[in-house]
């Protein structure tokens, strides 16, 4: 059997999906942790000995606000099926196209070595 927890939480930020997966690495509790865009859901093992020190710990290192907005518990006999989470790690300021590397290493050009150099293609750096 196992107990779902969702909190709502309408982000396209995962920072706290990842905060509530490195707390439960620290704790050694087997979590499966799912954002979606209204919330985030989070399935234990109900027999899990840890869980309700676990449960407890949360409210220490999520933000209070979080706890403010809508929340739900319950029991399910199936584990639920966990959609595909596309998650992007990609920095917001990419490395140069070809075309500015191209012109910042080009010595006549006059953004010689400028730092800064960006189009439409690559962005603002």
């Amino acid at each position: 059997m196992y107990f779902i927890f969702e909190i709502a939480f309408s982000s396209n930020k995962n920072y706290i999906a990842n905060l509530i997966r490195a707390y439960a690495m620290q704790e050694e509790i087997e979590v499966d942790v799912l954002q979606t865009t209204d919330k985030i859901i989070m399935t234990f093992n109900k027999e899990d000995e840890k869980l309700e020190g676990f449960l407890l710990g949360l409210e220490t290192i999520l933000p209070a606000s979080l706890f403010l907005a809508q929340g739900k518990h319950y029991f399910s006999d199936e584990k639920p099926a966990q959609m595909p989470v596309d998650e992007t790690h990609l920095p917001l300021n990419i490395a140069p196209c070809p075309t500015c590397q191209k012109e910042m290493f080009d010595v006549s050009s006059r953004r010689y070595y400028y730092p800064f150099t960006s189009c439409n293609h690559c962005g603002s750096q």
